[in-house]
């Protein structure tokens, strides 16, 4: 009888999601950023390099288009979105260790 075996290794690759508080469905923004983050997905438009991940840049850009606390997690780093009132730009933050 053979035997099984699990092997743990580099447990979070990625994740993505939402600080403070997540878009809400009032007024569409929820829709937007998926709309936006499925561009990026499927190369209609390249996101600016930040976490040297794709998926995760992709997320960021499309939360920061829209004004969303986006934030993303690599095994050792993160990225967050500040969104701040007029005049000041809106931004990704990071990275920061964790």
């Amino acid at each position: 009888m053979g035997q099984c075996y699990f092997e743990k290794k580099d447990i979070l690759k990625e994740l993505c999601g939402y600080y403070r508080r997540a878009p809400s469905d009032k007024g569409g923004a929820s829709v937007r950023i998926v709309q936006d983050f499925t561009v990026f997905l499927t190369l209609t438009q390249i996101p600016p390099v930040r976490s040297k991940d794709y998926v995760l840049d992709a997320w960021l850009e499309a939360n920061l288009r829209n004004k969303a606390l986006g934030i993303v997690y690599t095994s050792s780093q993160f990225w967050k979105v500040v969104a701040r009132r007029w005049p000041f730009e809106d931004e990704v933050a990071g990275p920061f260790n964790w």
